[in-house]
């Protein structure tokens, strides 16, 4: 629950005092370390979800960030045990000398100038730095914090923060690929342990994946379906491919698993598929470079893979080509191209335009909180639903917008996200050679 809450208050923007103030409501409400039993449960709790989180890359990135965070959170809290941690852990970083602070006296000072206002120049001195090896401070060095000097990094020891919380990140990923590769036999061992392990780990994403329930979506719906209920990302590529009537590869990876989610079959997908490819690369191109991908997605080729939707996660990481329409267009497209696209989908739909809200979504875009605007753009195509906290999953967002429209629509893989005290997130039920979540991309036999 607490890792959840990081994620929701990230998503909702939250920044300094704010987001310092509910992680502090968040962390006293339900996981107060007032003795060695909760510091137990606190320990316990933390390997036991490594291992809930450990079955797919995906699982694995969210929990190392949210960890991450609120590792970096207790260090700014008591920032008094910070000696001691990096003694226990072997990061032992001594001050610079004198003669070292009066030799680059200049150069730290540039460096610190416009980093800490509080402090002033004259205050300086050797005892605020720390020499520390330059990997160590790759994340400070990335950001132009630091000064280099033959190997080593002049960390300032307000830094330090950043060099625990690198080093910590590390060694969680480290250790959730040695659980990732240690969990079969840990299942095989301990059975009973198997079903706490994909029930705690339902609790974090806010979606759950399901089985898929395919063949309730034909191709002659998607158009409709496109205009009324797609996430901006779907829409966007279904657009493109009704116009240049070809996708690439990732594209068609991120729009083809998220039309098998709606409830597209796989006979009716690649009906689909080939009726736009046919007038572009025609349909013997299409039979001997493009299906196989398709019934590859559907677990019909290859390893039999049954692959899932791509999250937003995935989605806002997989950066498009000039050339692309794949990604997340909140991160991807400039405000007023955002804009100009909102305001046509709402007069589609007979909604009245409200310019200041439609502004507000390609405000939060710019300023990076890009599922914060996806939620606002939810909002305002969905008049009649409550409002959306955060969205996670472009199947999450077709899923509740076509049932507030009253669409009749698939049963959808992935439900929306459960208004209760525990969170949920994805989990894979590995039941047979056919039924996982690894979104690993299938070969293709082309990637144009």
């Amino acid at each position: 629950k607490v890792l959840q809450e990081i994620d929701n208050a990230r998503q909702r923007g939250l920044k300094g005092d704010d987001f310092d103030n509910r992680l502090r409501e968040v962390l006293s409400k339900y996981l107060p370390l007032r003795n060695d039993e909760d510091i137990k449960k606190d320990i316990i709790s933390h390997f036991t979800l490594r291992l809930a989180h450990c079955k797919t890359k995906e699982d694995r990135e969210w929990f190392i960030k949210q960890e991450r965070t609120l590792l970096r959170y207790r260090l700014e809290s008591e920032q008094d045990k910070m000696p001691a941690l990096l003694l226990a852990n072997n990061m032992v970083y001594n001050q610079i000398s004198s003669a070292e602070f009066d030799q680059h006296k200049e150069n730290l000072e540039t460096v610190m100038a416009s980093q800490f206002f509080q402090q002033s120049r004259a205050t300086l001195s050797n005892l605020d730095f720390f020499c520390i090896p330059f990997e160590d401070a790759a994340d400070l060095i990335r950001k132009r914090q630091v000064f280099l000097f033959e190997g080593n990094a002049f960390v300032h020891k307000l830094h330090l923060i950043t060099v625990v919380t690198s080093r910590f990140k590390v060694y969680l990923t480290s250790c959730m690929e040695i659980a990732f590769r240690a969990f079969p036999t840990v299942a095989e061992k301990n059975s009973t342990l198997v079903p706490i392990l994909e029930s705690a780990g339902k609790r974090y994403l806010g979606y759950d994946v399901k089985k898929f329930q395919v063949g309730q979506v034909s191709p002659d719906q998607i158009d409709v379906l496109s205009g009324q209920s797609f996430p901006m990302c779907m829409r966007r590529m279904h657009k493109h491919l009704r116009e240049a009537h070809h996708l690439k590869h990732t594209g068609r990876m991120q729009y083809g698993l998220f039309l098998k989610g709606i409830g597209l079959n796989m006979e009716d997908a690649l009906i689909f598929w080939k009726s736009e490819f046919n007038r572009s690369v025609g349909g013997n191109k299409f039979d001997s470079s493009y299906a196989y991908s398709i019934r590859h997605n559907y677990g019909k080729e290859g390893k039999r893979t049954n692959y899932t939707p791509y999250s937003c996660m995935k989605i806002i990481d997989s950066l498009p080509a000039s050339d692309e329409t794949h990604g997340c267009p909140y991160r991807n497209e400039k405000g007023d191209a955002l804009v100009k696209q909102i305001s046509l989908q709402l007069t589609h739909l007979g909604i009245a335009k409200n310019h200041e809200e439609i502004a507000m979504v390609a405000d939060l875009a710019s300023k990076g909180q890009w599922q914060l605007a996806c939620a606002k753009h939810f909002e305002l195509t969905n008049p009649r639903g409550d409002r959306v906290i955060s969205i996670v999953h472009p199947n999450q967002f077709y899923a509740e917008s076509t049932r507030l429209k009253g669409v009749p629509a698939a049963t959808n893989s992935i439900s929306a996200p459960v208004n209760t005290t525990s969170a949920t997130t994805p989990t894979t039920t590995t039941t047979s050679a056919t039924t996982t979540t690894d979104t690993t991309v299938p070969m293709d036999t082309t990637s144009a």
